[in-house]
């Protein structure tokens, strides 16, 4: 292919950094602008400037047959703002879109590598060696929300054949089910067919099966097999490898590289070239028209960073209660709840920790830390005999404890469940519901799971006990009980009988179902305060006047093997379950259909779920697995995990943006909540961020970006054949750049606050900061 001189790509760099050509000036008080007329229609959609940005590279060629090898903008509605894209003009046909090139130590992440200048500028010789790939939400731009399984051309994987790079292979690969781009390939994505020129071969997709940590694609083992996975024989660096009889050179200039601690040179990795070519014309990009009054502000979604935020302070020590009904359980939190300005944490944990110190202080079981700055809030020492599984915040700002200690403070009657002051850590007075028992564990204490404040003023109840004492009356039932919110008497008429451990309950936010999970097989009985109920496999949905299942629901589960159910919770449209042997599973609120499961392997038990923020949290004891999505039927996509995740609230597909970078030792999390700043608490076994020096102990905090949106700028003129506004201001920090809107989409990206308008037409303005939150636009203005 050929490249541009070093000048074109200079000024194309420039654009690519955000700025246009403006010319030198001072902004002056001009006269109104004139009234708004009809848009002239643009036509010449080239990509050689950002306000003639092309929908595909394809539709450039057929338009301008003459069209070579370089570099052009496009746009689509999906990619919202113009970019510079490679396109190959000469393949094929031409048309194709450069996603990504390299050679050794592609990471395939979801997020992309190195950053979408370098594919675009470098898109070939030594210099393009060190893996770039586009964000997997800028190849699903380009597809302008098409789905990765139906590119008619699929995906074009270009491969050096020799170390001098001067030949090539071309394959093309078509996946079966992406409705969304992902680059984790090696993970074992479904496909169709396979090509290796005019070698074609049907080689999916699989059935009901995991390929675990590796990923091929073959014709047969040698020239015609893309392999992604990690091979022992790679220094653990990943490529699209040739099988095992094609050999590389370890020169660093070799376009065919196998590492110089290997003699046989075998596996070896290319240079590689992935394209795709959207069959994406004027008339199939359909951009919304903007009123004359312009857009509303646009904030990013409050998705969390991957990256959790630096903390100095933690929990530490695993303490095991002797009367612990889950001694094989050594994670440190397993409860978390903000009340004002601070996090409380509970847990089997006997030390406070400072890690820059190094100093510690003994506080078992409960503690508390400033949300903002993360330090120990040394007033709040509570004094507990027994392990804290769960907490919840009162609308009066008292904290419910749950777990399996005999009291608080030495205060009687506060077994296993108690509201305590949030300053002093004092069991409140006049609150009681101590549970007693237990009823299904032989050895240990009866004991609270999990709490949830029904929108009924009552506290639902889950774990092992037989009884809950309050201050007037007792309630004998089955591991499952509600108490009220004000002053903890147990609900006479309500005890659903469980025959094992209730880990965690949630009513539903219309109080017309009662969700519970568990190591259960049965709800209700035929004893004196039970009815006859039905098996329900360790999920049930209750009735909450008669707390007996109903027998409607069917868990998919029940088809797999299971040891029990750990976790519910429920979104605006659907009820969702999680537990053991890895299984996740939504089903639909209004008639408890089911939607969606996936599964984690080769370990992933789902110990924790939260709807929070529009996403589904899911913690998991599932270190380095894979999400295999729609399992147990035949699964359409993967994604990896590591201990924690998030799921779409109303398709449950996996949310890949969301790939949270920590370590934990063995348990995972147990534990989420989100607090006041939108920021995401984990809590478990976890003990470094992304780096094994980057030090956390027992949870992490997960903060999103940025969300304040700019300011709108100031009212447009036109003056001296200049387009003027007044600049934004970002109280979120930063300075804002600006988004040119003609007519219908954006047609340059400027610093500064004046440009010569690229053509006549409708024109608006808006701010959009670093993280990408954007103003409103201005008023319409023609020019």
């Amino acid at each position: 292919m050929r490249r541009r001189p070093v000048a074109a790509l200079t000024a194309l760099l420039t654009a690519l950094a955000g700025c246009v050509a403006f010319a030198a000036g001072t902004a002056r008080t001009v006269a109104s602008a004139p009234a708004a007329r009809a848009a002239t229609a643009v036509t010449q959609f080239n990509g050689k400037s950002s306000d003639r940005a092309a929908p595909s590279c394809w539709a450039i060629k057929q338009s301008f047959p003459s069209s070579t090898s370089g570099l052009y903008w496009l746009l689509t509605p999906t990619l919202v703002r113009p970019q510079v894209f490679s396109c190959d003009m000469t393949t094929d046909g031409g048309g194709w879109e450069l996603i990504a090139r390299g050679r050794d130590g592609w990471s395939f992440s979801y997020a992309g590598q190195g950053t979408a200048s370098t594919v675009a500028l470098t898109p070939t010789g030594t210099d393009a060696f060190a893996p770039a790939t586009l964000p997997s939400a800028t190849v699903d731009g380009l597809l302008d929300g098409h789905a990765p399984s139906t590119a008619f051309d699929g995906f074009r994987v270009r491969r050096a054949t020799n170390s001098a790079g001067t030949t090539w292979q071309e394959a093309r690969i078509h996946f079966a089910f992406l409705d969304h781009f992902t680059w984790e390939w090696e993970l074992g994505q479904p496909l169709t067919t396979v090509s290796f020129g005019s070698n074609t071969q049907t080689v999916g997709p699989q059935t009901t099966h995991f390929t675990g940590s590796t990923y091929d694609a073959r014709i047969d083992s040698a020239w015609q097999l893309i392999h992604t996975g990690v091979l022992t024989n790679h220094n653990q660096r990943k490529g699209f490898a040739y099988g095992s009889s094609v050999h590389g050179s370890s020169s660093s200039a070799s376009y065919l590289w196998a590492p110089s601690n290997d003699p046989s040179g075998s596996y070896a990795l290319p240079f590689t070239q992935v394209y795709i070519r959207p069959h994406l014309g004027d008339a199939d990009v359909h951009f919304a028209t903007i009123p004359t009054s312009g857009l509303a502000a646009q904030p990013v979604a409050p998705t969390p960073s991957s990256i959790p935020q630096k903390m100095d302070w933690g929990v530490g020590i695993p303490q095991i209660p002797s009367n612990d009904p889950d001694p094989d359980g050594t994670a440190l939190v397993y409860a978390l709840a903000q009340i004002g300005n601070t996090m409380y944490v509970g847990g089997k944990f006997e030390r406070v920790l400072h890690h820059s110190t190094g100093t510690y202080a003994v506080q078992p079981w409960l503690a508390a830390f400033n949300l903002d700055t993360g330090v120990w809030v040394r007033t709040f020492l509570p004094q507990l005999d027994g392990a804290v599984f769960d907490l919840a915040a009162t609308p009066d700002n008292k904290l419910l404890v749950a777990g399996n200690f005999t009291n608080i403070d030495g205060v009687s009657n506060t077994a296993g469940l108690a509201e305590i002051d949030p300053g002093t850590g004092q069991p409140v007075g006049g609150w009681q519901a101590s549970l007693s028992g237990p009823k299904f564990n032989s050895v240990g204490a009866a004991y609270a799971r999990a709490i949830y404040i029904g929108s009924d003023n009552n506290v639902y109840v889950a774990g092992d006990f037989k009884t809950v004492t309050g201050s007037s009356q007792t309630v004998t039932t089955g591991g499952i009980a509600r108490v009220a919110l004000a002053d903890g008497n147990p609900d006479t008429t309500w005890h659903p009988f469980a025959n094992a451990t209730v880990m965690d309950v949630q009513p539903s936010n219309d109080g017309t179902r009662v969700y519970v999970a568990g190591n259960f097989s049965k709800i209700g009985s035929n004893n004196t305060n039970g009815a006859a109920g039905s098996y329900d496999d360790g999920v049930a949905v209750l009735d909450p006047s008669t707390g007996l299942p109903d027998t409607s629901f069917v868990s998919m589960h029940n088809t797999q093997p299971t040891h029990g159910q750990d976790a519910v919770t429920e979104t605006p449209t659907l009820f969702v379950h999680g537990g053991q042997q890895w299984w996740i599973a939504g089903y639909d609120k209004s008639n408890l259909s089911f939607v969606r499961g996936s599964v984690e392997q080769p370990h992933g038990d789902i110990q924790v779920l939260q709807y929070a923020n529009g996403l589904v949290f899911g913690g998991c004891h599932c270190g380095t697995a894979v999400t295999y999505q729609d399992y147990p039927q035949q699964y359409t996509r993967a994604d990896s995990i590591d201990w924690l995740g998030a799921w779409d609230p109303t398709t449950l597909e996996r949310v890949p943006a969301f790939a949270p970078q920590i370590g934990a030792v063995t348990q995972g999390v147990w534990e989420t909540a989100v607090d006041s700043d939108q920021c995401l608490w984990a809590g478990g076994d976890i003990d470094h961020g992304p780096s094994t020096n980057d030090w956390l102990s027992g949870f992490a905090r997960f903060c999103p970006p940025d969300l304040t949106v700019p300011t709108t700028p100031g009212p447009e003129s036109v003056h001296d054949g200049m387009l003027w506004w007044n600049r934004s201001y970002d109280t979120g920090g930063g300075t804002p750049s600006y988004e040119i809107l003609r007519n219908d989409r954006v047609v340059a990206i400027t610093a500064s606050n004046r440009i010569v308008p690229p053509g006549h037409g409708l024109y608006f303005v808006r701010a959009i900061d670093a993280a990408g939150n954007r103003s409103a636009t201005t008023r319409a203005i023609w020019v």
